[in-house]
């Protein structure tokens, strides 16, 4: 019997063209690269995005799919990390991540003639040439792209090409059952228009397009068709992004012709020869636009640009002291205003209106900021490529201000951050501070990138620890990230920091192999220089720490990966290579861990949280991307606490205010709060990936990365609660609620 998923093709005789394109996704050994190509309106965007929908139905080999559609570089780097779950701030990064990740990973570009700030396809030599063919160089890495073949010419990989023009790759009797539907599903009797219509075979648009009177060449019999007085309207309309509704379509055509009267005769000319959709109007096909387009001498290409790009920005509304209300701005504005005013060269203008590129389409603001170059505020340029890839994948005007106020001050760009200050205002996360690469050589030290946090205990209770890549550990302040101690340590990229109350700080290496490394707090930062560089590893500490550190080392079989601890230090929990984890209560005696194997693969961070009555929990993440709950008086839990296809890089926990709290630190950037309590949860994103997190009892998160640390205070009474879930104690882990 064939099932219903062998028996699904797409519309307009496509079927052999899809079962191509399914063979290649069914066979590993095919090229790493295929194309889906073709004349202009052939279909080929229709027959990629059909071919996603299948996957999406049938769980078939794709990983990712998105449209390069109006992207540029930057733009298109982002989108792919957002969609393999990896960080890639540059092509290059999002390579090297790619080449270590060593899953299989089958991605769908689609639109790659439509890239660009005016879709036309001027950004895909540089997407394919500096992303896609390095990356087709990964011998894990497929992918299935469209484009029209001068486009997808750049590739330099070995290709299967489905070429559309093909008529072996269209049912001819299919093909013409199409037309014959279509005809009669839009009133169309004529047997001579029918049949010009199926002689187009085997391009499904240009059928289309002759179905409504263009003859054999619908472009030329639709170019006949056009009245004069029609022309002013269509030239707006071929100007514009996506269909245009009335309203707008009427204010761009009064621009072109400078009348209202004359403006509406045009729009009812014009009217009969396009396409309307619901309430809004487009052309009928890309042929007809880019004919129309083509039509304008380079002046009239300027006029029509600078007209329609003044409209459009005089026609937002503005606020009672009359700048533009972008929290109100129409979906057409927001999605391609700063299009259009790249497209007429006055971006940078707009972009010095900070609320702008926070409503605006992001990608938009993408190609926008990189087409205006220097032109645009160098500030806003730099914290955008910093948290970009965050930006992007926000849906939420308030979301990205907070996200692109973090990007200006990791740039330290302090007057940007300020003016976001009331755009972000509403999000439940801020960044308070971040340690980050001062501007002025004479500023303040910087930290580097870290690889571990912690919360500082005994005589450095409250201190932030930060661990960076060459091995030095500082002491921070939490309130503003002020260096307030220097403490030589020599193991480079230390990891899974444990400050205990005698002054020392344990940590692990890449390697496995604990150490041990004596704090002492400076005067001055003078003395942090001149006394603790040469600090030496501290004495007989007591038997209690002395254990701790014996224990932890005596697991040669599987050495230490991770190391955490709850604030106080009353429990000391290590993670290890084979996913095994130890908990040691360190007021028991004797020392004792408890032990259980709750990852599969290397556990990559561990933290401890110890309620009011002696009740602990260890969270852990690893490498198989889960976190886990574990109460070592009982098992692990039967199920994760979260699972993603992603590894885990960091965790936190602490005892705030509310009760206790976690936060999860994803390889793709992703960083999840999660108040246990309430069950209210957080998704934040700064823009990177962080190496390390850490939790003080006031709810501020500490976020070490390569760009230092970044201090980010979570509201928890602005989180919205979750469905059906119980806001009492009762949701807390036993023993952990306040």
């Amino acid at each position: 019997m064939t099932s219903a998923v062998e028996t699904r093709t797409p519309e307009a005789g496509r079927g052999p063209a899809a079962a191509a394109v399914r063979t290649w996704l069914g066979d590993v050994l095919r090229p790493r690269l295929c194309v889906i190509t073709g004349a202009p309106a052939a279909g080929k965007s229709r027959l990629a995005a059909w071919i996603a929908a299948e996957d999406l139905r049938t769980d078939r080999a794709v990983h990712g799919m998105f449209s390069a559609r109006g992207m540029d570089l930057h733009a298109a780097t982002w989108a792919l990390a957002e969609q393999l779950s990896m960080p890639g701030a540059d092509p290059e990064t999002l390579t090297a991540f790619v080449s270590l990740d060593r899953r299989p990973a089958t991605v769908v570009i689609g639109e790659l003639d439509e890239s660009g700030v005016r879709c036309d396809g001027a950004a895909a030599h540089d997407i394919i040439t500096r992303l896609l063919n390095p990356l087709l160089q990964l011998q894990h890495v497929r992918l299935l792209v469209e484009g029209r073949p001068e486009v997808v010419n750049a590739f330099d990989a070995p290709a299967e090409v489905v070429h559309l023009d093909d008529p072996a790759r269209t049912d001819r009797a299919a093909f013409t059952a199409w037309v014959h539907q279509t005809a009669a599903s839009r009133g169309v009797t004529d047997p001579a228009v029918i049949a010009a219509a199926d002689a187009l075979y085997p391009n499904a648009g240009l059928a289309e397009l002759a179905l409504v009177g263009g003859g054999p060449d619908p472009v030329a019999g639709w170019f006949r068709r056009v009245p004069q007085e029609a022309w002013p309207a269509l030239q707006a309309l071929a100007s514009a992004y996506s269909p245009l509704d009335h309203p707008t379509w009427r204010r761009w055509t009064t621009a072109l012709v400078g009348d209202p009267g004359r403006a509406d005769q045009s729009l009812a000319a014009a009217a009969p020869l396009v396409t309307r959709i619901v309430d809004r109007y487009t052309l009928h096909c890309r042929p007809l636009r880019d004919a129309v387009l083509k039509s304008r001498t380079p002046e009239l290409d300027a006029q029509v640009d600078n007209a329609i790009g003044y409209t459009l920005y005089d026609s937002l509304p503005k606020t009672p002291g009359g700048a533009p209300d972008w929290a109100n701005t129409p979906p057409y504005a927001e999605r391609h205003i700063l299009r259009h005013a790249a497209a007429s060269g006055v971006a940078e203008r707009m972009l010095a209106d900070v609320g702008c590129a926070v409503h605006a389409d992001p990608v938009s603001v993408t190609i926008a900021v990189n087409s205006a170059a220097d032109k645009a505020p160098d500030g806003l340029v730099r914290a955008w490529r910093t948290a970009g890839r965050a930006l992007i994948a926000s849906e939420d005007a308030v979301e990205r201000a907070a996200i692109l106020r973090a990007g200006a001050l990791h740039v330290d760009d302090a007057e940007l951050a300020r003016r976001l200050e009331a755009w972000s205002a509403a999000a439940p996360w801020q960044v308070q501070w971040c340690g980050t690469r001062p501007a002025a050589p004479d500023g303040d030290p910087w930290p580097g990138p870290v690889t571990a946090l912690t919360v500082g205990a005994g005589e450095h209770a409250g201190a932030l620890v930060a661990a960076s890549v060459d091995g030095t550990l500082r002491l921070l302040s939490p309130a503003d990230g002020a260096p307030v101690g220097r403490i030589a340590c020599r193991t480079s990229e230390p990891r899974g920091l444990v400050a205990l109350s005698d002054g020392t700080v344990v940590h692990v290496d890449q390697h496995g192999a604990i150490g041990r490394t004596k704090a002492a707090r400076a005067q001055s930062r003078a003395d942090a220089i001149v006394s603790l560089l040469n600090a030496e590893p501290g004495g007989n500490t007591g038997p209690d720490f002395d254990a701790l550190v014996a224990a932890l080392a005596s697991q040669a079989s599987s050495p230490p990966t991770a190391l955490g601890a709850d604030h106080g230090v009353h429990v000391v929990a290590a993670g290890d290579r084979s996913g095994g984890l130890r908990c040691w209560t360190l007021d028991a005696t004797p020392l004792h861990a408890e032990q259980t194997k709750p990852h599969d693969g290397p556990v990559t961070a561990v933290a401890c949280l110890r309620g009011d009555n002696g009740a602990v929990l260890v969270v852990s993440g690893g490498a198989d991307g889960t976190v886990r709950l574990w109460n070592p008086a009982d098992d692990a839990l039967d199920e994760p606490a979260a699972r993603r296809d992603v590894p885990v890089n960091a965790v936190a926990a602490a005892m705030l205010p509310s009760g206790p709290a976690v936060a999860i630190g994803w390889a793709d950037g992703d960083i999840w709060f999660w108040d246990l309590v309430s069950g209210r949860e957080l998704t934040l994103r700064l823009g990177f990936p962080a190496n390390a997190l850490a939790m003080d009892d006031r709810g501020v998160l500490f976020v070490g990365s390569g760009h230092g640390v970044t201090a980010v205070r979570v509201d928890v009474d602005r989180l919205p609660p979750p469905p059906d879930q119980p806001t009492d104690e009762e949701s807390a882990p036993p023993g952990l609620a306040r």
